[in-house]
């Protein structure tokens, strides 16, 4: 199964599931509409009652508007694209560029969680990517060998974050070297989720869910006036859920070894790498973190990946806003504050 491939079935999989829990109801009616942008699905769904109140805007401009922000954040932030902003920051000639007060905000964001898990989550990790070719634009046709450790060792050279600073008035990113690459692709679907979920409630919607590849930003309540029920994919068994359950917090965001992947020499190869060692990480097969605050969720899902799912409920338990489920790579199933 090529990386890419698995990203898209796996995000189609949690979607029917998801759309299956909330919608078990034939009388609860919802208009829904899926867009694929920054390589992922991206799901809205709101109430028809919350869509025909007066003032609601119509479900057209609706699409269109949100349509334009991933569309916008997709040119701007991928590594690749010809008019990206982070592929124009990567091909620098100097060390020190200007940047967009939007990436600025992502990239200050990233940091701070780079100091406060140890480097566990490195937005400098795009030499990594591309050296195991699980980049953006890796062809999925070929069966690359795997690199050897001194080449893995010779890119760590320029996989740290710290290695980045922003100027103080924030316009100018300097970077130590050139060598040195930022990836904020997962960054920046945390945020376009919270930019759609907040544009649909300054247009008065109340009740909504915001599912970006299986991380789901929601508020308010079904069509029948219940809490909106959410599941968490199995990460080996794409047709089953982990759990399900009412989503009283306003999000939960999952990092998994399934979304991305390719199997090398019979070992699977994914996308979430341990900074520190240069090889996809190996304790857990999905970790997902339920709070109020998606971006945290989702930084906290990303980068307390590579640690153990011991480690993973300690940190939880000593946060009262965080829940969190962990299945490590023997399949255990570990949770804290889920049903």
């Amino acid at each position: 199964m090529d990386n890419k491939m698995g990203a898209k079935n796996a995000v189609i999989i949690a979607l029917i599931c998801m759309c299956f829990v909330v919608s078990c109801k034939k009388t609860v009616r919802y208009f829904k509409h899926t867009f694929f942008r920054m390589d992922t699905f991206v799901e809205i769904t709101i109430p028809f009652s919350d869509i025909k109140k007066q003032n609601a805007p119509d479900t057209t401009i609706l699409i269109a508007y949100i349509d334009s922000m991933l569309t916008e954040w997709e040119e701007r932030f991928s590594a690749n694209r010809v008019n990206s902003e982070v592929k124009r920051i990567n091909q620098r000639l100097r060390d020190t560029v200007a940047i967009s007060k939007d990436l600025a905000d992502m990239i200050s964001v990233a940091k701070a969680y780079g100091d406060s898990l140890r480097g566990g989550f490195d937005l400098t990790i795009l030499p990594l990517k591309d050296l195991w070719h699980l980049s953006e634009d890796s062809d999925d046709s070929i069966a690359y060998p795997p690199p050897d450790q001194l080449q893995i060792d010779s890119v760590l050279v320029d996989v740290d974050y710290r290695k980045i600073a922003l100027s103080q008035s924030g316009d100018s990113l300097y970077f130590t070297n050139r060598d040195i690459k930022i990836d904020v692709g997962g960054v920046a679907k945390g945020f376009i989720l919270v930019r759609i979920a907040s544009y649909l409630a300054e247009n008065g919607f109340a009740n909504y869910l915001v599912n970006g590849g299986g991380d789901i930003i929601g508020n308010g309540v079904r069509a029948d006036g219940k809490a909106w029920v959410i599941g968490i994919q199995h990460p080996r068994r794409s047709d089953s859920l982990l759990t399900a359950f009412s989503l009283d917090r306003r999000s939960v965001f999952t990092s998994g070894d399934y979304e991305r992947f390719r199997f090398i020499n019979g070992q699977r190869v994914h996308h979430l790498f341990n900074p520190h060692t240069g090889y996809s990480a190996t304790n857990n097969q999905s970790v997902s973190i339920y709070g109020n605050d998606p971006l945290q969720n989702k930084f906290l899902s990303t980068g307390l990946f590579s640690t153990s799912a011991d480690s993973i409920v300690a940190y939880v338990k000593k946060r009262p806003e965080l829940a969190c489920m962990v299945v490590d790579s023997s399949g255990k199933v570990y949770k804290w504050g889920m049903k």
